[in-house]
């Protein structure tokens, strides 16, 4: 008897009124809508999940728990034989596996309706909303998330995804794809293959096992997505099949709201009588009257001692011919690539630096150089136009953070040694040097060797006072646990 009741053959598997239907809205049928779904390897298991995820796309409320539970309870009551009823013992036990089965869609609903769903039209919206609610289904039951973390994920995906810039989409269409990203040296993959562990779970950390999660389900649920088939959400799927591209966007985004950080180009005119370009300038001397403003000439007629005034003075604007030389700001990055880089998320959150930078590259405003250091340097690389820039998206691999040991003084001193090599127009603006580390290495560079040149470091874990201080005395930015 006890048996038969632990089933779920008397419990409602979905409230047909999670969302509050908008009024008019077509729902279309379950048919059509797996039909479609097909394409993209998932289906909709009845037609209240589509009611509800149909009555959401279309600017329906989400109703709230309480009013949730109750109609649960009182459609429960109804449903079940007069027998049944007579159990006062059971109906209890029931009860509490029907609110538990509704409750969990309700919450993946609620994360739905706080997410920026991409796609402009219903139909696009409502395969958005499918999938997503796949993923999220999948993160909670088999990965066992938290539905917090896996919502905010999402939520800060979506929104990224709906809002890359084309230098962006540019640098993350050239980064390696998923296997190349997660590949390892021979030796210590087989390591984990003979204690059958997943390698990015370990490296990950507990903070970033929600983004694996994720990248994991995506991944399974593209071989059976039909590849010729695309639409609007294949931008989130994309940035989230591996949680490398994600962390590079993301870290990069956070950047962004650092004044201190932005790079931008300088512009010196040239006085140059053949040039294009014009500027107006304070008059020097008398010889320069024929060249003066317009709008001042006019005061010569109509003010005549106004006009004399303003010459006397001073005051009257020139016309001066020219050209404008657009100096670029230099920056060298020094990337730690200790085997400690390869866990919490550290080695794409670095490249999600170096992103930073090359998006300048792309848009003119930047000479970037940027360097691999543990206990040595690893060959010099530099990005000085967009092609480039774009081939240092390659070094986003695990295998190119495998090394040994971290030396930050040699990392600082060479730094500011190659930015001393650098053309006199690009010495002659201000100077950067980024530095990357997760390590606790004990630092002698002292703050007056970088006069001149601004700071900036990025700690992956811990804290480094003398860093610290000298970010703080070069005007840079110090940054821990980004």
């Amino acid at each position: 008897m006890m048996n038969f009741f632990r089933s779920n053959f008397w419990i409602p598997k979905l409230s047909r009124n999670r969302v509050n239907q908008p009024f008019g809205l077509l729902i279309p049928g379950l048919k059509e809508t797996n039909e479609t779904l097909d394409d993209f390897g998932i289906k909709l298991p009845n037609e209240a999940l589509l009611s509800d995820l149909a009555s959401l796309v279309g600017g329906g409320q989400l109703k709230e728990e309480i009013e949730l539970q109750a109609e649960i309870k009182f459609n429960l009551f109804r449903s079940l034989p007069w027998w049944v009823k007579m159990l006062e013992s059971i109906n209890p036990t029931i009860e509490n596996r029907a609110q538990k089965q509704n409750l969990i869609t309700w919450k993946t609903l609620k994360c739905l309706s706080s997410l920026k769903l991409p796609g402009y039209r219903f139909d696009s919206r409502l395969i958005s909303a499918s999938v997503l609610f796949f993923i999220i289904d999948m993160c909670i039951k088999k990965f066992k998330c938290p539905s917090k973390e896996v919502f905010a994920v999402l939520a800060e995906a979506t929104e990224i995804a709906t809002s890359l810039t084309e230098e962006e989409v540019t640098l993350l269409s050239c980064l390696p794809s998923d296997s190349e990203m997660a590949k390892l040296p021979e030796k210590l993959q087989a390591q984990f293959d003979k204690a059958k562990e997943d390698a990015e779970f370990f490296f990950s950390g507990e903070t970033f096992q929600t983004h694996y999660a994720i990248g994991k389900v995506i991944r399974c649920l593209r071989k059976r997505m039909d590849p010729k088939v695309r639409s609007e959400i294949h931008d989130v799927l994309d940035l989230l099949s591996h949680p490398g591209r994600f962390l590079v966007i993301s870290t990069s985004r956070k950047l962004e709201k650092l004044d201190s950080f932005v790079l931008v180009k300088t512009q010196r005119f040239t006085p140059d009588p053949s040039g294009q370009e014009i500027r107006f300038r304070r008059m020097t001397n008398l010889s320069e009257i024929p060249r003066i403003q317009s709008q001042t000439l006019a005061f010569a007629v109509l003010y005549p001692k106004l006009f004399l005034e303003k010459v006397v003075r001073n005051e009257a604007l020139v016309r001066e011919r020219g050209t404008i030389l657009q100096l670029r700001q230099s920056v060298c990055l020094m990337i730690d690539k200790s085997p400690s880089m390869l866990f919490k998320g550290n080695l794409f959150k670095a490249i999600g630096i170096l992103f930073n930078r090359l998006l300048a590259v792309l848009s003119r405003d930047a000479y970037v150089m940027y360097q691999f250091f543990d206990d040595e340097l690893s060959t010099e690389s530099t990005a000085d136009d967009p092609i480039e820039a774009q081939l240092a998206m390659k070094f986003a691999k695990a295998e190119n953070f495998i090394g040994s040991g971290t030396n930050i003084n040699q990392a600082l001193l060479t730094a500011k040694a190659k930015l001393a090599t650098l053309p006199p127009e690009l010495r002659r603006q201000t100077q950067h040097i980024v530095l990357v580390t997760d390590g606790r290495d004990n630092v002698t560079v002292t703050p007056e060797e970088m006069q001149g040149i601004k700071v900036h470091v990025f700690v992956m874990g811990g804290s480094n006072h003398d860093l610290r201080k000298i970010c703080q005395q070069t005007d840079g930015v110090y940054y821990e646990n980004i």
